[in-house]
């Protein structure tokens, strides 16, 4: 019996698309860090705070470069290869790393702390007739500068190297590519490769330019350490976290003379550094927490308002433009207020809290969110313009109704049910009752406001100009010339009604906005915005599905044998002769 067994693969690709178009896309509300201004002095230019999470990350290191001991001048001597602390910090917005070498003085000691001062004599350009070899400017002759970096944990494997190649200067700093026959013996003569990725500038020297950028080429008393950016930092090699996410790295500083000043020792300051939100520390790699020597921390970047949403919101944010921008006129074709030109909006995943911006359209009117006549004062109308009423702080019969689908189960989120919350206020009420409200199964959309009786207890609304029952931050209580927008945060936003995506992740959803005076204003209509928004990017969904199928076939040959023999036997007259017949019939049956 012979088996034969078959496997055949199917593999099936299905894609899907949500439920409606996403008309604008938005990023996540990153992290920020403000940039630090060098002047040459680290440990003014970064905050001193070792074994502290905060915006630097600073590591100590001891001091341990000496002199050889038959030197009797050197004792009691700082050399300026010895590091007291390297510095770094981070900006999300703009990916750029920023290191500070702070060069120090033991306490105790006599000295200059100028880094690459050999003899401490206060000029890294001379010696002291002691000092056995030179002491030469900007880090010529064989002085060395290099800090490899381990960009994926994974020590003493090192991904990228910033500094000087070997027999170069400072106008040779840069970041290069580092090579997997790499050693940190001599860790400069492998640098012959720049990092086209990320450039590195030092303070003191454009590398793009050749011009200083210091008021000298290094560093000198005035401006003692050595400073540089790293561009482009999440690109560098070995790295794959996205700026603002929280990222690791390990680095070795190799500072020294080399064999320019044999009677110096070298310096080796090395650390693992630990990027991470302020409001809410990830979880390292196994064994990166306990190994970090040193934790900076991403602060959050939430959009700050100042009542102008055409300038709050920026570049990554969601922008929904009004399809029928200028379409709400006064009676002599000038813009109303209630003429909405664009709906923005953010979202930072780290506080969970969304920020929109309604920005008014000022075509030909005075662009003031509320400003029926588009006059320039929202709380009086122009009785020359229509017949009717300019309520102050949207009073009246003023109003403001955001409706949102978070479940996408409106294939175009235009018209009918179908919302799971509002955001605005309720008839007859001003700006001060602006929050969150549950939406009934019955609510119209077409009289929204009529709807909105019980606020939403899990997502708090903040209108900037008002907080719910009392003032909130704003020079005036509504919208105005000098803050002529809308713009609220909600808190809480993944745990409104129909949402199910935690804080982080993707999500959607459809929005309809009536903003306008029904019937108080009789000469002007009111506007209508709808539209969806993506946070990244969620409009399709491919699926691949493996099938796999086993047929066995089993085939057996059975084979039969027949053997006949046959004799006869005949008489004669000379005796008797005997004859034999054999017979053999064979028969094969095969079964499958």
């Amino acid at each position: 019996t012979t088996t034969t067994t078959t496997t055949v693969t199917t593999t099936t690709t299905a894609t899907t698309t949500t439920a409606f178009p996403c008309e604008v896309t938005s990023r996540p509300l990153r992290a920020q860090s403000a940039s630090p201004v060098f002047t040459g002095d680290a440990a003014k230019d970064f905050s001193l705070t070792p074994n502290v999470r905060d915006a630097t990350a600073t590591v100590e290191d001891p001091f341990d470069v000496t002199f050889s001991p038959h030197i009797v001048e050197a004792r009691n001597v700082t050399s300026g290869w010895d590091v007291a602390h390297v510095f770094f910090t981070y900006n999300p917005e703009t990916d750029q790393a920023f290191f500070g070498i702070d060069c120090a003085v033991e306490p105790g000691n006599s000295g200059s702390g100028i880094c690459g001062d050999a003899d401490g004599n206060g000029d890294p350009a001379t010696k002291e007739s002691w000092l056995e070899g030179d002491d030469k400017p900007n880090y010529g002759g064989t002085e060395t500068l290099v800090m490899l970096l381990d960009t994926n944990i994974d020590t003493p494997n090192f991904d990228a190297a910033v500094g000087i190649p070997f027999f170069a200067d400072l106008s040779s700093f840069n970041t290069y590519e580092w090579p997997a026959s790499g050693t940190v013996n001599g860790p400069d003569s492998f640098l012959t490769q720049l990092e086209a990725c990320c450039p590195a500038t030092l303070f003191g020297y454009d590398n793009a330019a050749g011009a200083a950028t210091g008021t000298t080429l290094g560093p000198n008393a005035a401006q003692p350490d050595l400073e540089f950016v790293v561009d482009n930092f999440s690109s560098l090699p070995g790295f794959s976290f996205v700026p603002g996410d929280p990222f690791y790295f390990a680095y070795r500083l190799d500072h020294g003379g080399g064999n320019g000043d044999i009677s110096v020792s070298e310096e080796v300051a090395e650390g693992r550094v630990c990027v991470e939100p302020s409001d809410a520390p990830p979880v390292p790699p196994a064994g990166v927490e306990d190994d970090c020597d040193a934790f900076f921390q991403l602060a959050l970047a939430p959009i700050v308002f100042t009542g102008d949403a055409a300038t709050d919101f920026g570049a990554g944010d969601a922008a929904l433009d009004d399809t029928a921008p200028g379409d709400v006129v006064t009676p002599l074709n000038t813009t109303s207020g209630w003429d909405i030109a664009r709906v923005l909006f953010s979202y930072s995943a780290a506080i969970d809290t969304a920020y929109f911006g309604i920005d008014c359209s000022s075509a030909s009117g005075s662009g003031i969110c509320g400003d029926a006549d588009g006059g320039g004062d929202p709380g009086a109308s122009d009785s020359a313009m229509f017949q009717g009423v300019d309520a102050p702080d949207y009073g009246n019969s003023e109003g403001f109704v955001l409706l949102l689908d978070t479940d996408s189960n409106q294939s175009t989120p235009r018209l009918g049910n179908g919302y799971e919350t509002a955001i605005g206020l309720p008839s007859s009420s001003d700006l001060s009752a602006f929050d969150t409200y549950v939406w009934p199964a019955d609510g119209s959309p077409l009289v929204a406001e009529g709807s909105l009786v019980t606020k939403e207890p899990c997502c708090r609304t903040v209108l900037f100009g008002y907080q719910p029952g009392s003032q909130h931050p704003g020079t005036t209580l509504g919208p105005s010339a000098l803050e002529p927008s809308l713009e609220f945060e909600v808190t809480g936003f993944s745990q409104l009604p129909g949402f199910s995506f935690a804080p982080g992740a993707p999500f959607r959803f459809g929005m309809r906005i009536r903003h306008g005076a029904a019937a108080q204003d009789v000469d002007i209509g009111d506007d209508w915005v709808t539209g969806s928004v993506c946070e990244a990017s969620l409009t399709t969904t491919t699926v691949t599905t493996a099938t796999t199928t086993t047929v066995t076939t089993a085939t057996t040959t059975t084979t039969s044998t027949m053997t006949t023999a046959t004799t006869t036997t005949s008489t004669t007259g000379n005796g008797t002769t005997t004859s034999a017949t054999t017979t053999t019939a064979t028969t094969t049956t095969t079964t499958t």
